[in-house]
């Protein structure tokens, strides 16, 4: 309720972004749970940082392999393109999405207890809807 009505933004890669880490939660976890959470983190006059979190009780990554992660065609580890399929370019995809909107994403993992993706990205407040030049209707 505190977040402003209208937020400036590009929502083709913000779904993009929510779409791959859902997608990975689901890829990852066999049992358990899934959760997608977005919340205003804070605002000011002209911005609110919006956090977007996705968060699973899934096999969880090691340490050693989150170095790695968020690189093109790398996933934690070999046997993951035999279990799970996938190219490894959805982390990469999310994280240059996030840089683009100015934002970031991070990762807390335990292997075998799940993961937890957070991205953070910085909106403009609008005070008024944007609307369609052509149409006039609300975009």
């Amino acid at each position: 309720p505190k977040a402003p009505k209208y937020l400036l933004g590009d929502p083709t890669r913000i779904n993009q972004i929510i779409l791959n880490l859902l997608n990975n939660a689901f890829k990852f976890t066999v049992t358990g749970t899934i959760t997608l959470r977005i919340n205003l983190i804070n605002r000011t006059s002209d911005t609110a940082n919006i956090e977007i979190q996705v968060e699973d009780t899934g096999v969880g990554i090691s340490t050693k392999n989150r170095a790695t992660l968020f690189d093109a065609f790398t996933q934690a580890d070999a046997s993951t393109t035999r279990t799970h399929g996938g190219t490894g370019l959805g982390l990469a995809i999310c994280d240059r999405l996030a840089t683009l909107m100015k934002g970031k994403i991070t990762l807390e993992s335990n292997l075998n207890e799940g993961s937890c993706f957070t991205t953070l990205l910085p909106l403009t407040s609008s005070q008024l809807p944007s609307l369609n030049p052509k149409t006039g209707m609300e975009l």
